[in-house]
């Protein structure tokens, strides 16, 4: 199947396949992505590019954010470490992603 046309047509999706997260889209500086919350510190980031949907850890909270920033790759490790399941999100989204669409991508 092609990829979804837009980040608010993904989300609406997402929130029908898997109500037990909750999906908020984000803006940075150049992009825009959804961030798919289970909890402050248990997330995904998810994006579309022109070549396919990626999927990665992220952390929804904005003390975790911050931790991170300050940290950076430490912060990054210590979450990972301490927060039991920290990656179920993404595993979990990136494996209905693959069923729908074939050029989803893990990050």
């Amino acid at each position: 199947m092609d990829l979804p046309l837009s980040l608010e047509a993904l989300q609406e999706e997402l929130q029908r396949a898997l109500p037990e997260y909750s999906y908020e889209i984000k803006k940075l500086l150049f992009a825009k992505f959804l961030m798919a919350k289970q909890s402050g510190f248990r997330g995904a980031q998810i994006a579309i590019t022109k070549k396919n949907v990626t999927v990665g850890y992220g952390i929804p909270s904005v003390w975790g954010n911050a931790l991170v920033a300050n940290l950076g790759l430490l912060g990054v490790l210590v979450t990972r470490a301490f927060v039991t399941d920290a990656m179920a999100p993404r595993n979990t989204i990136f494996e209905y992603l693959t069923t729908r669409y074939a050029l989803a991508k893990k990050v």
